[in-house]
């Protein structure tokens, strides 16, 4: 499995939808959805220098991350979450700019995962 995917969080995903594996896929479809929006959403704050706006959004990002087993994705996540908590703007382009590439790498490997069931 890829690094980028917690195995324990992977395996309790699969035990409760194990007869229905129709659900992890709209599972992984809504957070491929939330996950868009999300990133819209923080580049949007990141302009307009919103930081309520990054920390609300660095916060959905992060749980529902954490929730389909994109530990290191939720990880680079609240540090932008932390950063708009403390209205801090230091290196919050730098930190977008690995989120967005831990993003579309993470994505591939759920669309993996959800292609091998």
């Amino acid at each position: 499995m890829s690094a980028l995917l917690d195995e324990e969080t992977i395996a309790e995903l699969l035990e409760m939808v194990e007869d229905m594996p129709e659900l992890l896929t709209e599972i992984i479809d809504a957070y491929l959805e939330q996950g868009v929006e999300l990133l819209a959403a923080l580049e949007r704050s990141i302009t307009e220098k919103d930081a309520t706006g990054l920390r609300e959004a660095a916060h959905s990002l992060k749980g529902a991350s954490y929730n389909v087993g994109a530990v290191p994705l939720a990880e680079i996540t609240s540090i932008l979450e932390q950063k708009g908590a403390n209205a801090d703007w230091q290196g919050v382009d730098e930190s977008f700019s690995e989120l967005k590439s831990c993003y579309q790498e993470s994505i591939v490997a759920i669309q993996a995962l959800n292609d091998n069931l």
